[in-house]
């Protein structure tokens, strides 16, 4: 993991506190709003690692690859899935979103927990069926449906995506508009400008070790 040198002052932890309690929750999905430079890449960063889960990201080089992005997902579905599984955040911030087609992907899986036409339905079927096992000792039955369901409730258990959006122009409301599982499917948590008193704990905690000339 990558080290981060963050000053947590009372603000900051509570963001964290917040962030960590979502992603807690099954089927918990954080939809974060702030500025840029407000914490909540960090934030959600050290929140996964207290929680002991993976953090996921992706990278879109330039242009939206449609199908490598749901490739990705799918890995990150069979991990989150595959017995025993574990639990995944996956974070995009809104610069990433470079396309609406990524937006329906995450509006499925905040909506039903499930991308609709991920895979083709006979990989789908022999997937679900690798978890009947699993699914048996958990109460599930047999039948067809039954297992997609169980197949289903893990994705919501062990999978949390949050959403890194910035407040300023049109973007979030139009998105919010066009695609209500932003809204319907997570929990909102606002990043407020910081306070006085943590922005002095920052400046003293670069400058503590500075020897100042006397005059």
């Amino acid at each position: 993991r990558a080290q981060m040198n963050l000053v947590l002052f009372q603000m900051a932890m509570e963001y964290v506190c917040r962030i960590a309690r979502i992603l807690s929750r099954p089927n918990g999905h954080g939809l974060l709003i702030g500025f840029g430079g407000s914490g909540k890449q960090s934030l959600t960063r050290l929140a996964t690692f207290i929680l002991g889960m993976d953090l996921e990201t992706y990278s879109f080089s330039g242009s939206v690859n449609l199908l490598e992005f749901q490739q990705f997902l799918g890995e990150m579905i069979k991990k989150a899935t595959k017995p025993p599984g574990a639990q995944k955040v996956f974070m995009i911030t809104d610069s990433q979103i470079i396309s609406e087609d990524i937006l329906v992907c995450l509006n499925d899986m905040l909506n039903t927990g499930y991308i609709n036409g991920l895979w083709p339905t006979d990989e789908l079927t022999s997937y679900v069926n690798s978890l009947k096992s699993e699914a048996r000792l958990n109460g599930y039955a047999d039948t067809p449906d039954s297992l997609y369901n169980y197949f289903v409730e893990k994705i919501k258990k062990n999978i949390h995506l949050v959403l890194c959006m910035s407040p300023v122009g049109e973007t979030l409301r139009k998105r919010t508009r066009e695609f209500p599982g932003i809204i319907n499917g997570t929990m909102i948590n606002w990043f407020h400008a910081w306070p006085r008193d943590a922005l002095y704990e920052v400046a003293f905690s670069f400058l503590e070790d500075i020897d100042f000339p006397v005059e």
